[in-house]
Order: C-alpha cells, then structure tokens, then sequence
C-alpha cells in the first residue's frame, strides 16, 4: 500500500532506537517482530556506514536492497541524529 509521503514504520522504529529504547521494546511498542526490527536497525547501520564513506543514496540503495524511498527516510533520521556523517550543503 502506498504510504505517500507520510514516515514509514522502519523510520518509526530506527527513531525509537536514536532515542535509547532497546530492539525488544522497539518490537512490543511497534508491534513488529524482533527479527523485523533487527533487520530495519541493521539496514540503517548500513546506511550510516556508507554515508560516512561518502556513499551517493542511489548507490546505497542498490547496494543494501532497500528502495530509495527508505534509504532517504533514514537518511533523513542521520541527518538529525548524525550530522557529522553526511558531506556539508
């Protein structure tokens, strides 16, 4: 189903974990399996990984199997939560 601009529930949850809440809490606030919360954090780490080696979103998206859309939702939540990692405007 098509979500428009609205955030996705992997941004909610990559959210939930920059504020402090562990994976399980995550997985019971969000009603999401573990093993889904654990792969939307492990893409997001992947994501924050290859913007720090100055990785183009297009790229990155190829590279992890994630659509464009999400990769610019998280990158959205770095540039919040890590500035430091992306290349200045």
């Amino acid at each position: 189903m098509d979500q428009g601009c609205r955030p996705t529930h992997k941004g909610e949850i990559v959210r939930l974990s920059e504020q402090g809440l562990a994976p399980p809490a995550i997985a019971r606030e969000t009603k999401h399996s573990l093993n889904s919360v654990e792969r939307y954090l492990k893409d997001y780490e992947r994501v924050k990984l290859l913007l720090r080696h100055g990785t183009p979103v297009g790229e990155i998206s190829a590279l992890i199997g994630r659509g464009q859309r999400v990769v610019q939702e998280y990158v959205q939540i770095v540039r919040q939560y890590h500035p430091e990692l992306l290349p200045p405007d």
